[in-house]
């Protein structure tokens, strides 16, 4: 029950990335995280379809609405690169270009690494597909922290994005933790990983609160 829970709220959270991005001419998603989980989603939809029917359902439904948020990128991202980097925009695109090639390739050969892992050792470590979205995930918090402060303002970014990523990501966490299924999933590394992806995103979650407090805006507004 749990793993559709999360998988809801990360669909609402990718909506909202979308439509935050199209309101305020802006992108919410910084670029490595935005490159690793639209590749991640683009291998494990068509190239390494997920084994699960509901799984590869929300990868399907979550590279599609993908397609939206990198849209918002190459749309508006180059102003704010060159606001804060001074970047010239040939390089920019360049940069960008080479960040979704370099993300494919260590999600493609990261796949075949850790699952050639879990079939040489043992059963206790987890399926490669979870601990390579796991790591990943870790990805948007901590770059979402750095571009708020980068920014130093809010545009693109929205506590109820924040607030649905922090459903989803303890849901799974939950999911993996409690339900037996998956218990042989539970070594000290997978355990370590979900506990930081929790913190850095309560972390964040709190960080865009106050911001939006700090600009005398109601956080509890959906976009």
């Amino acid at each position: 029950m749990m793993l559709p829970i999360g998988g809801l709220f990360w669909t609402v959270a990718y909506l909202l990335f979308f439509f935050k991005g199209m309101k305020d001419k802006s992108y919410g998603m910084p670029l490595v995280p935005m490159a690793f989980n639209f590749t991640w989603e683009l291998i494990h939809s068509f190239i390494y379809p997920s084994s699960h029917s509901i799984s590869l359902y929300f990868n399907i439904s979550w590279f599609l609405i993908d397609l939206g948020i990198v849209y918002t990128y190459f749309k508006y991202s180059y102003n704010s690169f060159n606001n804060f980097y001074s970047i010239k925009k040939v390089h920019w695109l360049g940069l960008s270009i080479f960040t979704f090639f370099i993300a494919f390739m260590l999600n493609f050969y990261g796949e075949l690494f850790f699952s050639g892992l879990q079939n040489e050792i043992t059963k206790e470590l987890l399926y490669a597909e979870v601990m390579v979205g796991f790591i990943v995930f870790l990805l948007i918090p901590t770059c979402m922290i750095v571009r708020l402060f980068q920014q130093k303002d809010s545009m693109g970014q929205s506590f109820t994005i924040a607030l649905c990523l922090t459903i989803s990501i303890i849901f799974y966490t939950l999911e993996i933790s409690f339900n037996p299924f998956h218990h042989q999933w539970g070594n000290p590394f997978m355990m370590l990983l979900m506990a930081s992806c929790v913190i850095f995103q309560l972390y964040y979650t709190i960080l865009i609160y106050n911001k939006l407090i700090q600009e005398g805006l109601n956080p509890w507004k959906i976009i």
